[in-house]
């Protein structure tokens, strides 16, 4: 007789944005056909990462059944266009990413073949200037592109987070929809025959037997690693960069609708807006500079 395989119960070991928005995920999927536990320890949270996102953050809010309106009240954030590099790939140059595309068809044919024409007749345009959200970002203005003035139809935009509020607002959505959560700390866990975890066990005595775990703590890999024992594979010759500050500043006035990333001797840094303030972060490598520094 086959063993009976299904999945009644889920348990996300680690809370935080990538916690909650898997827990919430898994809800909106499985719509209840099973019971859903996340485990984690409260930790005092100060002013959130502020989050650059894709275009495809929206498409998750409407997978999730979120109003996109409330969710930006609610984490307080704004909206972006791309991003601007400066002092990319060298000092004194800089190029701009934005969500949409470059040039439009012309004659039915595809813009790049315009552009390689001109670059072959020994012309120099600047590519940033075949783009909708690259222009509007520049005179720092947003609109919607189902706006009724029928203008930048088809502009693409995602939004600018803070990652603290983000994972606030969506465990509230998740015990909603039922997600139970546990202020637990794990400290080991049985195996089944197969070498798969089996049940996790509390400091405080308590199990809690799953048939399927998602370790969410981090860089600790506490299941995957400690655990079951898997090794942890470092990149760290390809991505050196191996600390990241963040803090609050002061907060522009207008707020620009994109990032800011500023390459440095030893990394780069970043600055984004969000409602009540701006967020300034810097990510470097340690073997190339150090924290007082």
């Amino acid at each position: 007789m086959e063993p009976d395989r299904r999945v009644r119960r889920i348990a996300i070991v680690g809370g935080g944005l990538a916690g909650w928005l898997a827990a919430v995920t898994l809800t909106r999927k499985l719509g209840g056909q099973c019971s859903i536990h996340l485990i984690e320890i409260p930790e005092s949270q100060g002013p959130g990462l502020a989050e650059a996102t894709q275009p495809a953050v929206l498409d998750l809010l409407r997978f999730l059944g979120l109003d996109q309106n409330d969710f930006i009240d609610k984490t307080q954030s704004t909206y972006s266009l791309g991003t601007h590099f400066t002092d990319w790939p060298a000092s004194g140059q800089s190029f701009w990413r934005p969500f949409g595309a470059f040039g439009a068809l012309i004659e039915r044919r595809p813009f790049y073949h315009f552009w390689h024409k001109a670059r072959a007749a020994g012309l120099n345009p600047r590519i940033e200037y075949f783009n909708t959200e690259v222009a509007m970002a520049q005179a720092g203005r947003f609109i919607f592109p189902t706006n009724s003035l029928g203008v930048a139809t088809h502009i693409r935009y995602s939004l600018h987070t803070d990652s603290a509020l983000t994972q606030r607002y969506l465990r509230t959505v998740a015990e909603r929809a039922g997600v139970i959560r546990l202020e637990r700390k794990v400290v080991s866990a049985t195996r089944s025959e197969d070498g798969a975890i089996d049940e996790l066990q509390f400091e405080d005595g308590g199990k809690l037997r799953a048939d399927l775990f998602l370790d969410n703590t981090g860089v600790r890999g506490q299941l995957i690693g400690e655990i079951l024992g898997s090794p942890y594979d470092s990149w760290n010759t390809l991505l050196p960069c191996d600390r990241l500050v963040h803090v609050p500043v002061a907060i522009d006035e207008p707020r620009p609708p994109f990032a800011r990333i500023t390459a440095g001797t030893a990394g780069w840094s970043w600055r984004m807006p969000l409602q009540q303030s701006s967020r300034a972060g810097l990510v470097y490598s340690s073997a190339h500079q150090d924290d007082a520094a």
